[in-house]
């Protein structure tokens, strides 16, 4: 029902190749940005189940909290991953503070992982959205793909599911 699209985000042209070249290996249709601000224009016009964002960007944009922040208003269900090369505690604690679904560190093991946390988001991605579709009153067709202003429709009418579940996922760790 849902695509296999990740929306990428980072201003290093090196990670951001690298990155693409993981997560095209695993079968995900990339779409890659080098600034936050690029991205999030897209991300308006198109549907993503799941981002992948640096966390700072030296250029004059949106940072990849900035993204997660604009994502979470308009889509709370799409999965947000922050990644990042110099990152700090406080950085780490902004990011869950704002349900970003993972974040990992680019130089360490946690970055080779980038494709099985993509996947894990694309599985929460599908159970918080099939939440709330059973829950809804609208009846698809199984074998129809939702148009990005459909899904966006339901998840910007049902939000408060989406923000217990990330509630009671933070509550557990």
């Amino acid at each position: 029902m849902y695509n296999n699209k990740v929306l990428l985000i980072d201003d290093e042209n090196e990670t951001l190749n690298e990155a693409k070249r993981l997560l095209n290996n695993h079968e995900f249709i990339v779409d890659t940005f080098e600034n936050g601000t690029d991205a999030w224009e897209k991300f308006q016009n198109d549907f993503y189940p799941v981002v992948v964002t640096d966390l700072r960007m030296s250029r004059k944009s949106l940072d990849g909290l900035d993204v997660l922040a604009n994502i979470k208003k308009i889509s709370p269900n799409t999965q947000v991953i922050i990644i990042t090369g110099n990152g700090t505690e406080k950085d780490v604690l902004k990011s869950l503070n704002l349900h970003a679904f993972a974040y990992l560190i680019k130089s360490s093991d946690e970055y080779i992982q980038l494709p099985s946390k993509v996947k894990e988001a694309f599985t929460e991605f599908s159970k918080l959205s099939d939440i709330l579709l059973d829950n809804s009153t609208i009846t698809t067709n199984q074998n129809k793909t939702l148009s990005t202003e459909e899904v966006r429709d339901l998840l910007k009418n049902y939000p408060s599911w989406g923000e217990a579940v990330l509630k009671e996922r933070a509550e557990a760790n």
